[in-house]
C-alpha cells in the first residue's frame, strides 16, 4: 500500500472511498498487532507506514482523525516502547497526520501523543 500512495488522487481513492484509512487504524487494534514480540512489531510498522502515506493527502487527515487513528497509533507505541523502528515509524505518522491538521494536533495531544514521543525520544 506504501507503494501506491504516491499521488494525493490515488491517496484520496484508497483513504476515503475504499475506506483503507479506517481499515487500517482498525487493524492497529487486531490482536496480532498487539501480541507483542517480532511479527506483531513488523506489522504495526508496516501498517504506521502505510497510514503515513495516506495521510499525506490532506484530504485523510480528518479521515485519520475521526477513526481514531491518534489513539491507536499511540497505543501502539507504549505496546512496542524498546523497538526504536516502530517508534520512528509511527512518529512519523503522527507527524504526517497533523501537519496543517489542527484538529488532528489537538486529537493527538489529547491521545497522550506528546508524552509518547518524549518517552520514544529516551528510550
Amino acid at each position: 500500500l506504501r507503494a501506491v500512495s504516491v499521488n494525493d488522487e490515488i491517496c484520496k481513492t484508497v483513504g476515503g472511498e475504499l475506506r483503507g484509512i479506517a481499515a487500517l487504524v482498525q487493524l492497529l487494534g487486531a490482536p496480532a498487532a498487539r501480541g507483542g514480540g517480532e511479527g506483531g512489531a513488523a506489522l504495526v510498522k508496516a501498517l504506521c507506514g502505510a497510514l503515513r502515506g495516506l495521510v499525506a493527502a490532506d484530504d485523510n487527515k480528518s479521515r485519520f482523525t475521526d477513526a481514531g487513528g491518534p489513539a491507536a497509533v499511540v497505543d501502539v507505541m507504549r505496546m512496542y516502547p524498546a523497538v526504536a523502528s516502530v517508534q520512528e515509524v509511527a512518529l512519523g505518522c503522527l507527524a504526517a497526520a497533523i501537519l496543517r491538521n489542527p484538529e488532528g494536533a489537538i486529537a493527538a495531544v489529547e491521545a497522550g501523543a506528546a508524552s509518547a514521543a518524549v518517552d520514544a525520544c529516551d528510550a
